[in-house]
């Protein structure tokens, strides 16, 4: 491309008679230092065609699939890979396209085929995982976080920034070790479940990591570990914790025979507004369970007339909680206790 002033220089020769000579030296050291380019060398700089209408093609379907329309958006990043059938990324958006109908089977295969064509993709090999996990194949769900967190340990952050579109920072390596402690639980390697869940806790001891990893241990009837993290937790923070979280430390402090200190947080917990329905009814039970367990019985019985008359319903179902995390011996009682109040209610 010619520079402007040269043009401007072409111009002035038409006026003030600069010599044509001049000109074409002038000419050839600009070519000399890089200043003019020939034409080829500039549409080789611009994207060939079949890759732009690729590009757009993703992002229309990024569009589509932002709004919802992933049928769409999933044709989009179809026709994107018949352009580009190497690019690792839109293999892993059709993935996430699939996985968002619900079609797990058919994204894995788009996942695992986005890291074949780039070792460096991380969210893919991620979202492997995950399927791979909600399939209950929590075996080989391990086997590919463990591919995730050699790769994170092994590759500079740029490399995987510019394979997987994000970086990997100390959340993203705490919500692995999280999901490999499930697969670890559900395939019953319970101690490295824990060991896992500790990593989690130590690399990010915030109020959600609390709360799962002391009610892992208190699944494991390790009390005593259980206490003494949630103790430290709500010493810390003056009693500004969930209400689940206050459930599950009165619990220990029945289990460790301080009765007193569990009414006393038993009812901080029934207090809190937030507290949810299944909550409630454990620490309702659990109350019952502690005012018994200091022969105060009149006030036991006050307590399950009071849950008829704020219409809690106790005897509703036959599971205490959906996912149960409380220790096998504990929930026995409280299924015990809950046959003792169902007969007080039924007898108003």
């Amino acid at each position: 491309m010619i520079p402007v002033y040269y043009l401007f220089l072409l111009e002035k020769s038409k006026l003030r008679a600069i010599p044509l000579s001049f000109l074409i030296l002038s000419f050839l050291i600009l070519l000399s230092f890089g200043c003019v380019t020939a034409p080829s060398v500039d549409r080789a700089r611009i994207l060939p065609e079949q890759e732009v209408n690729a590009l757009t093609l993703v992002k229309r379907a990024k569009d589509l699939a932002a709004t919802g329309r992933h049928d769409l958006a999933e044709q989009d990043f179809r026709s994107a890979i018949r352009l580009l059938p190497k690019q690792s990324s839109v293999f892993n958006d059709l993935g996430v396209a699939l996985m968002a109908q619900n079609r797990f089977s058919e994204s894995g295969e788009m996942f695992q085929r986005a890291y074949q064509l780039d070792s460096s993709n991380a969210v893919a090999l991620e979202n492997y995982a995950k399927v791979l996990y909600r399939d209950r194949e929590y075996f080989f769900s391990i086997v590919q976080f463990s591919k995730l967190i050699d790769l994170l340990y092994t590759k500079s952050e740029d490399e995987i920034k510019k394979s997987s579109g994000q970086v990997y920072g100390n959340a993203e390596f705490v919500n692995i070790l999280r999901n490999m402690a499930s697969a670890n639980f559900a395939l019953g390697y319970f101690d490295e479940s824990l060991c896992l869940s500790n990593e989690a806790l130590l690399r990010s001891p915030d109020l959600y990591q609390v709360g799962v990893h002391s009610r892992l241990l208190l699944t494991f009837e390790k009390v005593d570990e259980c206490y003494t993290v949630l103790n430290n937790t709500i010493t810390l923070l003056n009693g500004a914790v969930t209400p689940g979280m206050m459930l599950d430390y009165s619990i220990t402090l029945y289990l460790r025979g301080d009765l007193d200190k569990a009414v006393e947080t038993v009812d901080s917990a029934l207090k809190n507004p937030q507290i949810n329905s299944e909550e409630k009814k454990i620490a309702i039970l659990t109350s019952y369970l502690i005012l018994e367990a200091q022969k105060k019985d009149k006030e036991a019985e006050s307590l399950a007339i009071s849950t008829v008359e704020n219409n809690i319903m106790l005897c509703d179902s036959q599971e205490l909680m959906k996912n149960s995390y409380l220790p096998a011996g504990f929930e026995d009682q409280l299924k015990v206790v809950r046959g003792r109040v169902c007969k007080i209610q039924s007898s108003i």
